[in-house]
């Protein structure tokens, strides 16, 4: 995705310098922009805030977006001046201090909640910041959000290029091992013991990693159903498994379904629907339903 967004920024002089990224919650749209922009940054030797810089959409207005986006720039007096002037601003801001990207996060909390048409205001004013300024931009939002292109022609000749983050999965080799990557990347920062992924270290070989037909990867599954595959959701629990453990503490099944109950105890009833302690039978069944295995 990294390089995707790359390109996104090599055009960033033209007005075809516009990505849409889309994703359900907790696919990790929000970490990918801020890891981007960091990644980037330390890359080419700036600080974070000279690279890109990147926007939650408050929930209010556009005013508000405005706002926080001359926020982002350490604009002196970001509260002050009428739309069109807080327009101006981020535009000068943005071109004099040569950002290279424009991260704007979770835009359908300021589309219209009625009917978005190609003359609503933030339709109008995304236009105008692509237009004026030598930065790329990349909006961020829910699937929805993707209405954007098909309501506006001028929008859709912006953003050409569109990129979708799903959950995690292990519907297929290709899907599986992507899993293992992020998991093995995430665990190297843990610092427990975790015999519950020893399938992962016995995964990997000389030239990466590979799915191995002879190792028990039943723990996986069940660490799948219980995050739905979601970013979030993985970070979310083992993040308690930190908090709710000591280091000299071994991270087990037992653990995680202890946890898990702790975690997610408000949405299940963790006597019947906990991943952790139900058959494997049921959960690959479960898995299959939510079509996150196959």
């Amino acid at each position: 995705m990294f390089l995707e967004i790359d390109d996104v920024i090599l055009s960033r002089h033209l007005e075809t310098c516009g990505g849409l990224l889309i994703g359900a919650p907790g696919t990790g749209k929000t970490t990918l922009c801020k890891r981007f922009i960091e990644t980037r940054a330390n890359a080419s030797k700036v600080s974070a805030r000279e690279f890109g810089v990147y926007v939650e959409s408050p929930g209010s207005s556009i005013t508000e977006l405005l706002t926080e986006i001359l926020r982002a720039l350490d604009d002196i007096a970001p509260e002050k001046g009428t739309i069109a002037s807080k327009q101006h601003r981020i535009i000068t801001l943005i071109n004099n201090l040569d950002i290279k990207v424009v991260f704007l996060d979770e835009i359908q909390v300021v589309l219209p909640t009625s009917r978005l048409l190609p003359t609503s205001k933030i339709l109008k004013i995304i236009k105008e910041l692509v237009n004026k300024t030598n930065c790329a931009w990349v909006v961020a939002g829910v699937p929805e959000s993707a209405q954007i292109l098909s309501i506006d022609a001028q929008i859709s000749e912006r953003f050409t290029r569109t990129f979708k983050l799903t959950s995690f999965c292990m519907l297929d080799n290709e899907s599986t091992l992507d899993f293992f990557e992020y998991l093995i990347d995430i665990l190297a920062h843990i610092k427990r013991k975790m015999p519950f992924f020893s399938c992962l270290n016995d995964s990997i070989t000389d030239d990466g990693f590979e799915y191995k037909t002879d190792i028990n990867y039943d723990n996986l599954l069940r660490f799948l159903l219980a995050t739905k595959g979601k970013p979030r959701q993985i970070r979310h629990l083992l993040s308690e498994c930190i908090h709710h453990t000591q280091p000299s503490q071994k991270i087990n099944l037992q653990t995680l379904a202890d946890l898990y109950e702790r975690v997610f105890s408000t949405e299940f009833n963790m006597s019947k629907n906990n991943p952790f302690r139900g058959s494997i039978k049921e959960v690959k069944r479960l898995l299959i339903k939510e079509n996150l295995y196959a």
